[in-house]
C-alpha cells in the first residue's frame, strides 16, 4: 500500500472522530424524567365509578364468637380490602366486629362507621342496636386503629390537607363497606333491601355520603355530621386547625376546598325523595361540626328528621346515648317493618 492512501484513511478517521464522540455522549446523557402528572379530585360521576365495588371472591376470616350480655354475641372479622394502597401490610386488611343475637338475628343489617382517629362509642352503640335483632357490623376506617401504617399516627392519612388523599380514603372505605355487605348477603342471610348505615362524626360524613351515592341503602343515621366538609376544616376548631393551616399555606382557602371536595360532600348527593330514610342527630353547641351544616343536609333531603341535643358540644357521648332509643326506632321502622309499613309516609316532625 502506498503512503498516499494510508494518509487519506488516517485523515478520514480523524474527521469522523468528533462525530462518533458526540454520538457516544448523546447516548450516555441522562434521560429527563417525564413530568409528574398532577393528581386532582374527581367529579361526582368519576367518584361514583371509583367507589363502586365489583364483587369478586375473597376470604373472610371469622373469629370464634364471644358471648356478651342479653343473648348477644360478637364475632371478630378480618378481610382484604378490594383496593390496594402502598400500605398493604396493615391498611389493606380490614378489621371489623359483627354484633348479633345468638338466637333470633334478623335478615337486616347496619354498617357502623366511627369517628376520626379514635372512637369507642360507635361500636358500643352498634352493640346496643343489635338488641333489636338487626345484625350490626362495625368496620374500622382506613389508616386508623389496627390499619394505621407503621411510622404513622392513627388517622394521619384518613383526613388531612391532602384533598386527593381524602377522596382516596373515602373510595377505599366505600368499597370496604360494599364488600362487607356482599358477605352479609351471601353468608349471613341478610336481605339486600334491608341494609342501613350508622355513622358518627367523620363516620357520619362517610355514612351520609354512602347513603347518597348508593341508593340501595334503605336507612341511615348520621350523628354529629352534615353537608359540608369544608365547613369543618375551616372554622378554626381545635381538632382540624392544623389541616386548615396547611391548606392555607398551599394557597387553598375555604371556597377552593369546597369546590375541590364537591364530589365527597354529602349534600352533592342529596335526594329530597329519600329523606324518610335519613335521621340526623346534631349537637346544639358543636364546635367541630357547625349545627348549620347538619340542618342544611336535612333541608337538602327534603326536611329529614333532625334531633338536636340541647347544650351539647361535639363530644356528646351522654347526649348520643340519650338519643339512641330514637335511632333504634328509626332502624326498626326502616329495616324490620313490612314493605307496606316501610314505604308509608313518615308522620313525625
Amino acid at each position: 500500500m502506498t503512503a498516499r492512501p494510508i494518509r487519506s484513511l488516517v485523515l478520514l478517521a480523524l474527521a469522523l472522530l468528533p462525530l462518533s464522540v458526540a454520538r457516544a455522549q448523546d447516548s450516555a446523557a441522562p434521560v429527563s424524567p417525564a413530568p409528574a402528572v398532577e393528581r386532582t379530585t374527581s367529579t361526582p360521576a368519576e367518584l361514583k365509578k371509583r367507589a363502586t365495588y365489583s364483587a369478586t371472591e375473597f376470604e373472610m376470616t371469622v373469629h370464634p364468637p364471644i358471648s356478651l350480655t342479653d343473648g348477644l354475641i360478637v364475632e371478630g372479622l378480618r378481610y382484604p380490602s378490594p383496593l390496594e394502597t402502598e400500605y398493604r401490610e396493615r391498611n389493606d386488611v380490614v378489621k371489623g366486629k359483627l354484633f348479633r343475637l345468638e338466637k333470633g338475628a334478623k335478615n337486616a343489617a347496619v354498617i357502623a362507621l366511627g369517628g376520626w382517629k379514635f372512637d369507642p362509642l360507635t361500636p358500643a352503640l352498634g352493640q346496643k342496636l343489635a338488641l333489636t335483632g338487626i345484625q350490626v357490623m362495625w368496620i374500622e376506617a382506613p389508616f386508623q386503629g389496627q390499619r394505621t401504617p407503621k411510622g404513622r399516627r392513627p388517622g394521619d392519612l384518613t383526613l388531612s390537607h391532602d384533598l386527593v388523599q381524602n377522596e382516596d380514603t373515602f373510595v377505599q372505605l366505600a368499597q370496604d363497606v360494599q364488600r362487607a355487605i356482599d358477605w352479609l348477603v351471601r353468608e349471613r342471610g341478610v336481605d339486600r333491601d334491608r341494609i342501613g348505615l350508622l355513622g358518627t362524626s367523620l363516620g357520619g360524613f362517610a355514612s351520609a355520603l354512602l347513603y347518597g351515592v348508593d341508593t340501595r341503602m334503605n336507612a341511615a343515621v348520621v350523628q354529629l355530621a352534615g353537608n359540608d366538609v369544608a365547613a369543618v376544616l375551616f372554622n378554626g376548631n381545635w381538632l382540624t386547625r392544623g389541616i386548615e393551616k396547611r391548606l392555607r399555606e398551599n394557597g387553598i382557602d375555604e371556597k377552593d376546598a369546597r369546590r375541590q371536595m364537591r364530589a365527597i360532600n354529602p349534600g352533592t348527593w342529596a335526594d329530597a325523595k329519600r329523606g324518610d330514610g335519613l335521621l340526623i342527630v346534631a349537637a346544639e353547641l358543636d364546635e367541630i361540626v357547625p349545627l348549620a351544616t347538619s340542618k342544611e343536609l336535612a333541608k337538602l333531603y327534603g326536611g329529614a328528621r333532625t334531633i338536636v341535643m340541647p347544650g351539647a358540644p361535639h363530644r356528646a357521648a351522654n347526649g348520643l346515648q340519650e338519643a339512641f332509643p330514637e335511632v333504634q326506632k328509626h332502624f326498626v321502622a326502616r329495616l324490620l317493618a313490612s314493605d307496606e309499613e316501610r314505604d308509608a309516609p313518615n308522620s313525625e316532625d
